[in-house]
């Protein structure tokens, strides 16, 4: 399996593309643009759409990393003696296993 480019992903508003820097030159790693939004009748709604989307996969690291982060601290609340204040994240709530979801979809699992 095949590693997501490393983070940070920047996005800056007005740009079509998502950039990370690498080896000190900013590379384009993805292109969101409004054009292909062509189901909006409203031009600048489909523009404001491909930003928002253009956010979205921009932080899409650093969601990744936050996501496996809880799941690992959720595994390890199993594994020992119960933390209360953890019990909303542990291994079966609704959440936890929407979270474990999102990280296989992201890996390609």
């Amino acid at each position: 399996m095949t590693k997501h480019t490393s983070s940070p992903w920047n996005w800056t508003e007005g740009s079509p593309s998502i950039t990370c820097t690498w080896n000190g030159t900013e590379h384009t790693i993805a292109t969101v643009g409004s054009s292909t939004l062509s189901w909006h009748e409203d031009p600048a709604c489909a523009a404001r759409e491909a930003g928002a989307n253009a956010r979205l996969i921009a932080a899409a690291p650093e969601l990744l990393e936050v996501l496996e982060t809880l799941v690992e601290r959720s595994n390890l609340s199993t594994n020992s003696s119960v933390n209360t204040e953890d019990w909303d994240y542990t291994y079966g709530n609704k959440n936890m296993l929407k979270a474990k979801a999102i990280i296989a979809k992201a890996k390609g699992y």
